[in-house]
């Protein structure tokens, strides 16, 4: 990332989706180590392991270590940009935009069930796409994916302006150990 680039805001108040509450807002942070607890518990859920192609399931401490470290990494490289999703302030999820295996720019997220329905992952990808245009400024478009079983997924996506590219490959869970079909989306930045 070049030092004269202005970083968009990564936090922003909405109105209430349903939930109850007059406002919350939405923000994104760097994922930092003492994450790591609340991220094993979270991504410790199966409904949630199974939706997301990397993600081992259980998932343990350990595991969720190895996920920040692999971040920093990918920081460092230039090869991905993940964050922490907090929902006022507290730890909702993660998401990130990262270079895949045929050097794609791709954004994968993923929110823990207290969230769910709450409009939190449409919200948190709207940020994190302003930050893809400031980090990936040379990128023309973007993918997101999804397993055809949770829709849910979808419409965030095309909420954000993501439009089908075909159904796919079929894309293997890590947590199931077997493949499951999916939906390629694209979005021109």
């Amino acid at each position: 990332m070049q030092d004269n680039k202005k970083l968009p805001e990564l936090s922003k108040s909405y109105p209430s989706t349903g939930s109850g509450r007059t406002d919350f807002i939405i923000s994104l942070r760097d994922l930092i180590k003492d994450d790591a607890l609340i991220i094993a518990e979270y991504a410790g859920d199966y409904d949630i392991a199974k939706m997301v192609a990397t993600m081992p399931h259980p998932y343990s401490l350990e595991d969720a270590y190895a996920f920040l470290d692999k971040i920093k990494g990918q920081i460092k490289a230039g090869e991905g940009h993940s964050l922490a999703i907090t929902f006022d302030g507290d730890f909702a999820g993660s998401i990130g935009w990262f270079y895949n295996e045929e050097h794609v720019l791709e954004i994968g997220y993923w929110v823990a069930k207290p969230y769910w329905g709450k409009g939190v992952a449409c919200k948190a990808l709207a940020l994190i796409l302003e930050l893809v245009k400031v980090e990936c400024a040379d990128e023309t478009e973007v993918l997101g994916n999804y397993m055809e079983e949770n829709p849910a997924s979808g419409r965030v996506l095309e909420k954000n302006g993501f439009v089908r590219d075909g159904r796919g490959e079929d894309c293997f869970s890590l947590a199931r150990g077997e493949a499951r079909p999916a939906i390629r989306m694209l979005k021109k930045l």
